[in-house]
């Protein structure tokens, strides 16, 4: 499989591009045509995934008249490392067709990925064929398990700790954005929807502080859940701005307890 361009076999430095997740980045990954000068001018089928939890991932490596794109395990990836519609990705190239990933969250942070996404199987990879990388952790290298941080979901952390334990993580907090408003949806981590059981979709119940209750349609794909119909009317009522954040329990499969953790102050 070869491409238009072409380039040294030596790269002085590790060129880098990023990626936005808009909602046709969750199938397929398009490479910027401009970063193909760094490719080997005869593609490999296959390209490997860093993550900054130090697992490698493949992914195939297809390429049509529209450029050269990442897509049979791409989604895969997705999946495994919750990655949600607004998310900012940077890629590293190592070389041979290796790329570590950073991933940063809709808090414009680093995702602290305190629990080891399940990684699919897949073959071994023989050490000789990898290039002399460590995770891209700022010179050390860093595992999922010497970390003590909160249990990361989406864009917010969750008020429980790492303890060993399997129980559901039933709280959930989420900072207001501008497409929560504009889009009229409110959404929620694959994982977190997951182990709630919430994986259907349905109507469900906000219940507030002071004990009104608001009815909303409950929609759940594989990526992610979200509030819609009733949504816009709850952020209304209330006055969310961009900003605001919100903390979810579960109560039941069909009723949530909202309670507004900050405000953004009016300017």
């Amino acid at each position: 499989m070869k491409h238009k361009k072409s380039s040294s076999s030596t790269l002085k430095t590790n060129p880098h591009f990023f990626k936005f997740l808009f909602p046709d980045a969750f199938a397929i990954l398009r490479i910027p045509k401009k970063f193909y000068k760094h490719l080997p001018t005869v593609l490999p089928k296959r390209a490997s995934l860093v993550t900054q939890i130090c697992k490698i991932w493949r992914v195939n490596v297809h390429q049509n008249e529209e450029g050269i794109c990442f897509s049979s395990g791409w989604s895969e990836f997705v999946k495994a490392h919750d990655l949600q519609l607004g998310y900012f990705l940077l890629f590293r190239y190592e070389g041979k067709m290796v790329f570590s990933v950073k991933v940063f969250d809709t808090t414009c942070c680093l995702k602290d990925y305190a629990l080891t996404p399940c990684e699919p199987k897949q073959p071994t990879f023989e050490s000789s064929k990898m290039p002399n990388l460590k995770c891209w952790t700022g010179g050390r290298q860093q595992t999922a398990c010497n970390r003590k941080n909160s249990y990361t979901l989406g864009s917010e952390k969750t008020t429980k700790r790492i303890t060993g334990n399997t129980d559901p993580v039933t709280e959930c907090e989420r900072t207001i954005a501008q497409y929560h408003i504009s889009s009229a949806y409110m959404n929620f981590p694959g994982m977190f929807c997951k182990q709630n059981g919430l994986t259907s979709s349905r109507t469900m119940k906000l219940k507030d502080s002071e004990n009104h209750v608001w009815t909303m349609n409950f929609n759940y794909n594989s990526f992610d859940g979200r509030l819609a119909s009733g949504w816009i009317n709850f952020t209304k009522k209330n006055g969310l701005k961009v900003g605001d954040k919100l903390k979810f329990k579960v109560l039941a499969p069909d009723t949530m307890l909202v309670l507004r953790c900050r405000r953004v102050r009016d300017i």
